[in-house]
């Protein structure tokens, strides 16, 4: 009887760091949920709950003036749902669970073409390359459905599998799910791309890998948005000017030289392999490295795409004999691993960030004494927080940039700096309170030329209000 193979010492030891892998991701993403986007999002899900609309005049903000595409539609109705149980605990355990996910799902990238250890050092840079993009919204979805698509592509492109049809569905889903579905069938098109400039599929075959991109293009068009989905891209990347989040990557920043160093390892294993790189893989280096050096917000595209071409480039730089018994102990330690950090999260996220993290929390009793329908000059970071947790007062903007018209925003930064004729835009909202941090120069314009005066102050936050309207 032919007893099974044992994987190597040095491979159990690289199995089990990368075991321990969720527990770190665990510790990194379970915290408070301090993304400023995260409150209007439940608002989101409660109100397509409620409404079964998802293209509204905003029923929240009195000052935005566009019309509200809610594009995460789907991911907004589970956060709604989480927050429903068990509050903002349950919200910062979903995106502690994507977050694990994210890992297990670019480990399963890398480890297609590369052992253990390698797999789990590019997975884990390439997680790192996703960091400062994944935070408490949606947007971790795509990063996972995103390594998903390359994997069936990554199939194709080894001739491991037939037309992926299914991959149609999946980016009806992912259209529902957050507005990075287009990647889907991005990636797609480039290997198909690349497989016809190689020559090496027959003209049939290709047509058939083809339909898969464009019927998935076609099947966004059929959500409850309709066809008006495939322009929101473009509605959005319009107000990049207004956001930090666009602004250029900087490669001194951890998570893009993370990026970065994937790239050029894949790079310079390309150079030394005497083979040529396949063209569907530079098309995807390219398509990655686009990404990477567009905005800071896109880094994390880059990551992603990055991970598996990176993983087969140190596979080749560094050989290393294979170990069939490794797949047969992953395929039991990692889920058990994952799924063991996903319960941990669940019974520890009422205690550790059943909260709001960066909020002006201790100024809650303050708002609340406010005079309803008072309207509130805030810092735009705490727009949505006072949406969801103090619906009675109204924020003159929120984190919904895209709601708001360019010559308002402006007005409101010019506001924010005390630029000259910054009243007008008191007077114009009809603010007669204002939150926002205590260093801001707003607060002693306020005080001193207006007279309002400070109703509370908190961990590093003011509330001020004109005494004439919102009492002392």
């Amino acid at each position: 009887m032919t007893s099974r193979p044992r994987p190597r010492p040095p491979t159990l030891v690289a199995l089990a760091v990368v075991a321990l892998v969720p527990f770190v991701v665990l510790r990194l993403k379970l915290i408070p949920v301090d993304d400023p986007d995260s409150f209007w999002h439940v608002l989101s899900g409660q109100h397509v709950w409620q409404a079964h609309e998802v293209v509204v005049d905003d029923p929240f903000g009195r000052f935005s003036t566009n019309p509200w595409v809610q594009i995460d539609w789907l991911s907004d109705l589970a956060m709604a749902g989480v927050h429903a149980v068990a509050g903002l605990a349950g919200v910062a355990w979903l995106y502690a669970t994507l977050g694990i996910l994210l890992f297990v799902a670019l480990y399963v990238a890398a480890r297609r073409s590369a052992p253990p250890l390698t797999a789990g050092i590019v997975a884990t840079l390439g997680w790192a390359g996703t960091y400062a993009s994944q935070g408490f919204r949606p947007q971790t979805v795509s990063f996972v459905l995103l390594a998903v698509t390359l994997v069936a592509w990554d199939r194709v492109r080894r001739g491991e599998s037939g037309t992926p049809w299914w991959l149609v569905a999946l980016t009806w889903v992912w259209a529902c799910l957050h507005g990075l579905w287009f990647l889907g069938p991005l990636v797609g098109l480039t290997v198909v791309l690349g497989l016809a400039l190689d020559r090496s599929r027959p003209g049939r075959e290709l047509l058939r890998l083809l339909a898969v991109p464009v019927a998935g293009l076609a099947a966004a068009c059929l959500t409850p948005i309709g066809p008006s989905l495939l322009t929101t891209p473009f509605t959005v990347n319009a107000y990049a000017g207004l956001v930090s989040e666009w602004r250029p990557p900087d490669v001194h920043e951890p998570y893009v030289a993370g990026t970065v160093v994937l790239l050029v390892v894949t790079a310079l294993a390309w150079a030394r392999s005497g083979e040529r790189a396949r063209t569907p893989d530079i098309l995807l280096w390219v398509m990655a490295l686009g990404w990477t050096l567009l905005y800071a917000r896109t880094v994390a595209i880059g990551a992603v795409i990055a991970v598996p071409l990176a993983a087969t480039a140190l596979a080749s730089l560094l050989p290393l004999p294979a170990e069939p018994g490794a797949r047969r102990v992953e395929r039991l330690l990692l889920p058990v691993s994952a799924v063991a950090a996903v319960l941990l999260a669940a019974v520890l996220a009422p205690s550790v960030a059943g909260r709001a993290g960066g909020m002006p929390t201790a100024l809650d009793g303050a708002i609340d004494r406010l005079p309803r329908d008072t309207v509130v000059l805030n810092d735009d970071a705490v727009g949505g927080w006072l949406l969801l947790e103090h619906p009675a007062v109204h924020p003159v903007i929120d984190t919904r940039t895209y709601l708001f018209d360019v010559p308002y925003i402006t007005a409101y930064t010019d506001a924010r700096a005390t630029r000259s004729g910054w009243p007008g835009f008191v007077a114009y909202t009809d603010a007669s309170a204002a939150l926002v941090r205590r260093e801001e120069p707003l607060v002693p314009g306020l005080l001193d030329e207006l007279g309002w005066i400070v109703l509370a102050e908190g961990d590093g936050w003011v509330l001020v209000g004109d005494p004439a309207r919102v009492g002392s």
